[in-house]
């Protein structure tokens, strides 16, 4: 900057005309911004938010360890649908800085988000321990040249109960908070399927949990303490005997997406490892991940709340405080019995997750009180509400 060589590298978060102390350089900030500017990752309650826009989202990352970003974009965040993509091995930081930075800021133009893992598991050699890199160095440069980008996240690490202490995790986040004063969430992988975290105050709360349904996720965020909750193991596509008792498939990755939206909104990381062996490989139901993607969009807000079923056997949310909708996930069924008087209902239109085509139930099913879907599938209902009921839950029958 100017004639001293430093180089400032910073994120204006308000309006105005901004200076560096002891530089004779200012820029003005304008108040309006780029739609895809829509700040740190940050928090409200147990939802994820968009520090300058206040927006809810659930966090949907992508494994990811090719180098070619560009198309990564392309394929993963604006035709599947991923929130953005997860790395985890920033401990390489030091080697090429400007692939991290270019992750972090291409994705965040992109309206995404990226979430790494620092250190990996003792068995790799991945620790701080056994490394061979200056821990101290590479916490500097993280903070010099990643910290002032918003639009990521961190966990320590993976495995860490094998290896980490829990006085090392919480050093290390107060040490990056020391080191830059631009916001970013950190966490620590907990425990296997037990809930018990790596260390006290971190910002959102993580487990390894395998094969989570809907209850899990649900107890995920009742655990977490009003705090964002990450189910952070990696849920992964793969020709694997040894990991095939916690691995998934394509129907149980979109039913993953869906459970994990209407349990609250718990974060997660998904893969596809093709016979090629990369990560990840184009989904050959890429079209549903979109459809959930799109939906969690039109419904997902700051105030969006679990709410009792009203349809027998599924899984509801209310958009909003003063929203006159209700919608309920149901898997494979091919009717479902109303809970609530029809009296109550103005409108219903399902939505299949597989296909994405949807439709509207006619009066006279709405007043049978049972709904008869086109064949057994996973479905989407949202009920149009009298607006008197938009306040207040339904009357159950």
């Amino acid at each position: 900057m100017g004639k001293t060589g430093l180089e400032v590298r910073f994120t204006p978060d308000k309006p105005g005309r901004w200076c560096v102390e002891g530089v004779d350089q200012c820029i003005e900030v304008q108040n309006s911004r780029p739609e895809y500017a829509k700040g740190f990752v940050s928090t409200t309650g147990t939802k994820w938010i968009r520090s300058a826009t206040k927006e809810a989202f659930v966090p949907q990352y992508l494994m990811y360890d090719k180098p070619d970003i560009n198309s990564g974009i392309k394929q993963f965040v604006h035709q599947h649908g991923f929130t953005g993509f997860h790395l985890q091995n920033l401990r390489d930081f030091l080697e090429n800085p400007e692939y991290f930075e270019a992750v972090v800021l291409k994705t965040y133009r992109a309206g995404g988000v990226t979430h790494f893992w620092l250190w990996g598991d003792e068995d790799r050699g991945q620790t701080p321990k056994t490394y061979g890199v200056d821990t101290n160095h590479l916490y500097h440069e993280i903070a010099a040249r990643l910290s002032p980008l918003p639009g990521w996240t961190l966990g320590y690490g993976f495995d860490l109960y094998e290896w980490a202490e829990s006085e090392e995790i919480s050093k290390f986040r107060k040490q990056l908070n020391e080191l830059t004063s631009y916001p970013h969430l950190i966490g620590a992988r907990g425990r296997k399927n037990e809930y018990q975290e790596m260390a006290k105050d971190l910002d959102y709360a993580s487990w390894e949990w395998h094969r989570p349904d809907y209850s899990d996720y649900r107890d995920h965020i009742i655990q977490a303490g009003g705090r964002p909750a990450f189910s952070e193991d990696r849920f992964r596509v793969r020709d694997s005997k040894i990991h095939q008792h916690k691995d998934y498939d394509f129907t149980a990755t979109r039913r993953g997406l869906w459970r994990s939206l209407f349990a609250g909104g718990v974060a997660n990381i998904w893969g596809y490892r093709s016979k090629e062996g990369a990560y990840s490989s184009v989904y050959p139901n890429h079209g549903a991940i979109r459809c959930y993607k799109d939906f969690t969009d039109r419904t997902y807000h700051v105030d969006t709340k679990v709410v009792p079923p009203v349809l027998e056997g599924a899984y509801c949310l209310k958009p909003k405080n003063n929203s006159t909708s209700i919608s309920c996930y149901l898997e494979q069924v091919k009717q479902a019995n109303l809970l609530i008087s029809p009296e109550d209902i103005l409108d219903i239109r399902y939505l299949n997750t597989k296909s994405c085509s949807g439709g509207q139930t006619s009066l006279d099913q709405i007043m049978s009180t049972k709904i008869e879907f086109l064949q057994e599938a996973d479905w989407v209902v949202t009920l149009v509400l009298n607006s008197q009921n938009s306040d207040a839950q339904p009357s159950i029958r």
